[in-house]
């Protein structure tokens, strides 16, 4: 493997909109944005050595990565850090250095090192390889004379080696916790933008309920009912029907829905009866989202009802029966997706 293909080199190209992030960071980030200059060097400030992220997965590592980059206009060189270890004596190390030195031909650039705890641990089952290689990168960290700004992530602090989060290794090192709920909010809004919809339409934070409770629904339905009988004892039917559903609150659960429906009847005897029905609805949501993911598609869902009955009439007032009920939901908002399937056994008296 060369080192070609251990470094991904990439530029952010971004989506042209601004990225929220606060007044504050911004602007100190703007004021960082010429420390690899001359002017900086000139002046006898030290060049920026870089970051340390920890956290737990989801929280905005990778993305702060690619932030700093496209904030300071820097070419981002991605390390993967798994891809440097090869089966040889000395690949490893290689790998490394070869890395190290296409950084600095880049420079002044940002290099961003994934998950670095997966090459660093301190194990000894690798005769000693991952021991080389941080100490190849620690080395390098501390003499490195090239502008190039380190961007480290990782998401098990326990299995980072102390002497790489030792002060003046990094320039800081920062903790990702879980978002707020203002934090929340602001993630919402940005995905609703991305979504070229009004995050002021949208009950995001709950609020709109509890200070509007007066809500109405309006429903209009249209529908095709018919029966045939086949034979005195035996029929059949269909039913069509669409209903369109008005949410005078926020809109965010108007729907149509298309429903069809079948059922069978058998009489088979004066004793033995037969019945079976079904129906299948599909709804279409103009405004809602997927509940879980609600960047990828608007909210889908169908649903499948379907009922079969035998029974068995002893007397004018005394039978039996056996049901079986099935439902079945899909949708891509996982707070609605099930399927249930029912049995009955029981007596039925009628007067």
């Amino acid at each position: 493997m060369g080192a070609d293909d251990i470094l991904d080199a990439q530029r952010d190209a971004g989506q042209g909109g601004r990225i929220t992030l606060g007044d504050a960071s911004i602007g100190l980030g703007r004021l960082r944005e010429s420390a690899f200059g001359k002017e900086a060097r000139d002046y006898g400030l030290p060049a920026p050595k870089g970051i340390a992220l920890i956290g737990i997965p989801g929280t905005g590592k990778s993305l702060t990565a690619k932030m700093v980059a496209n904030l300071w206009q820097l070419p981002l060189l991605r390390l993967d850090i798994g891809a440097l270890f090869g089966g040889l004596v000395g690949q490893s190390e290689e790998n490394c250095r070869q890395a190290l030195q296409i950084t600095e031909t880049v420079s002044p650039c940002v290099l961003w090192i994934d998950e670095i705890e997966k090459g660093m641990s301190t194990g000894d089952n690798d005769g000693g390889t991952s021991m080389r290689v941080l100490g190849t990168m620690l080395s390098w960290m501390q003499e490195k004379s090239r502008p190039v700004f380190v961007v480290a992530t990782a998401n098990d602090v326990e299995r980072l080696p102390p002497e790489l989060l030792r002060k003046g290794r990094f320039d800081e090192v920062f903790f990702l916790d879980l978002p707020t709920e203002e934090e929340r909010l602001e993630i919402f809004e940005v995905h609703v933008k991305k979504r070229r919809r009004d995050p002021a339409a949208y009950d995001l934070d709950g609020v709109q309920r509890v200070g509007n409770p007066n809500m109405r629904y309006d429903h209009v339905s249209l529908g095709l009912r018919a029966r045939q009988r086949i034979t005195s004892n035996m029929w059949f039917g269909f039913d069509v029907e669409r209903t369109e559903r008005t949410d005078q609150y926020v809109g965010y659960n108007d729907y149509t829905r298309d429903s069809f429906g079948a059922e069978f009847h058998w009489n088979i005897g004066d004793r033995f009866d037969l019945e079976a029905s079904g129906v299948y609805r599909l709804y279409d949501y103009p405004n809602a989202f997927a509940f879980h993911n609600p960047a990828a598609a608007r909210k889908t869902q169908e649903s499948l009802d379907a009922n079969f009955e035998a029974s068995y009439r002893f007397t004018r007032n005394l039978s039996v029966f056996a049901e079986v009920r099935h439902r079945e939901v899909v949708s891509n908002d996982i707070r609605v997706q099930y399927d249930r399937t029912g049995y009955a056994l029981g007596v039925r008296w009628e007067q």
